[in-house]
C-alpha cells in the first residue's frame, strides 16, 4: 500500500531454514539412492567377497561416500546453475547406513540372497 509501513523483513532462523531444507524431495531422493546402492553393493559383497560383515560395511561406506563427495564436487565444477550441498552429502552417508543396517536385518531373515 504506498504510503503506508513496510512489513519488517523476517530473517528465518538456522533451524527453521536447516528444516525446510532437510524435508525437500530432493534430499529423500538422496537418501534412497544411496540406501539402494549400499543394498546392491552389500548383495555382491556378501556372495563374492570372504571380508566379513563388519569389513563389508565399512568398505560400503567408504566408497559410497567417495562416490557421493565426488559427484557433488562434479556437478559444482561442471554443471552451471548446480551447487554442492553439505546437506546431500549427509542424507548420503545416512543413506548407506540405512542401507548397510537394512542389509544386515534382512541377512539374518530367513529370506536371504542368492
Amino acid at each position: 500500500q504506498p504510503g503506508g509501513v513496510a512489513l519488517k523483513y523476517h530473517q528465518k532462523s538456522f533451524q527453521m531454514s536447516f528444516t525446510e531444507a532437510f524435508f525437500r524431495k530432493d534430499k529423500l531422493k538422496h537418501f534412497l539412492a544411496y540406501a539402494c546402492l549400499a543394498l546392491l553393493f552389500l548383495l555382491v559383497l556378501d556372495r563374492y567377497s570372504p571380508f566379513s560383515f563388519a569389513i563389508q560395511g565399512i568398505l560400503v561406506l567408504c566408497i559410497g561416500t567417495f562416490i557421493g563427495v565426488t559427484i557433488e564436487y562434479l556437478q559444482f565444477e561442471y554443471i552451471p546453475g548446480r551447487d554442492k550441498e553439505l546437506l546431500d552429502m549427509l542424507l548420503n552417508a545416512i543413506g548407506l547406513i540405512a542401507g548397510i543396517i537394512l542389509y544386515k536385518h534382512i541377512s539374518k531373515s530367513k529370506f536371504r540372497f542368492g
